[in-house]
């Protein structure tokens, strides 16, 4: 199965936009907490950073399926696949 660039291409503006900015590129996600307090709280309390609003809403919900507490209920790498996939017909059929 090809995920094509344009689908792969959204996931890291939207993925890389979270972590990398999360205040409108001043501020890293966490930066107000130290490294073993963020970590107890994306443990403990399932923290996980911001999506810009502009993020795809198919994007975040995978993001919230990825960063689901319970590992058994994140998807497979074939769902994951399958998912991303559905998007790219999508995205596909609009280009055209």
């Amino acid at each position: 199965v090809r995920i094509s660039q344009l689908v792969i291409n959204r996931l890291v503006r939207c993925l890389g936009h979270s972590f990398v900015s999360n205040k409108q590129a001043e501020q890293a996600p966490f930066s107000d907490l130290d490294l073993l307090e963020a970590a107890i709280k994306i443990r403990d309390e399932h923290l996980v950073p911001t999506l810009p609003d502009n993020c795809p809403d198919y994007l975040k919900e995978l993001c919230r399926r990825c960063w689901d507490p319970d590992p058994n209920k994140r998807p497979t790498a074939a769902e994951l696949v399958a998912f991303l996939s559905e998007y790219l017909d999508e995205s596909e059929s609009s280009d055209n």
